[in-house]
Order: C-alpha cells, then sequence, then structure tokens
C-alpha cells in the first residue's frame, strides 16, 4: 500500500517539526501529498469588560497561526 495524502495535524510547538519532519519522509519516497491542518481556539476571556478587545485578541492568535503554518509548511518544503 502506497500513501497518496498524508495529513498531518500541528500545534504552535517545536515538536510539530518533528512531526512534519517524519511525514515528509514517509511523502517524498512515494511523491505523496502532505498537509496540515491546525485548531486555532478562542482565548479564555470571560470579562465582559474584556469583550471589545476579543476580536483584537482573536485576530492576533489567528495571525500568529497561520504565520507558523507558512513557516513550518516551508520548512517542509510543502506549498500553501
Amino acid at each position: 500500500m502506497s500513501y497518496t495524502h498524508i495529513l498531518v495535524a500541528v500545534a504552535v510547538t517545536p515538536e510539530s517539526h518533528q512531526l512534519l519532519a517524519k511525514a515528509v519522509s514517509i511523502a517524498r519516497p512515494v511523491q505523496a501529498k502532505v498537509s496540515l491542518i491546525t485548531l486555532a481556539s478562542d482565548p479564555e476571556l470571560y470579562n465582559q469588560f474584556a469583550a471589545p478587545m476579543m476580536e483584537d485578541l482573536r485576530a492576533v492568535m489567528h495571525e500568529e497561526t497561520e504565520n507558523f503554518l507558512k513557516m513550518l509548511g516551508g520548512k517542509g518544503g510543502l506549498s500553501d
């Protein structure tokens, strides 16, 4: 059996680099596609006074996650 597509679940952690390296080492010999997936959760702020800041914080967290995925994909030789 030969893999054609490998999905790698990553988080903004150093371990993700190791996971991607392993996936790429499995995918390259059989020319399989590698895709990354992550979960971006909302910040846990329950104070009603923090509500106006939530959207800004949510946007910053989303941007950081997106930048991490781009950097990780670049190191693994993956395209968008």
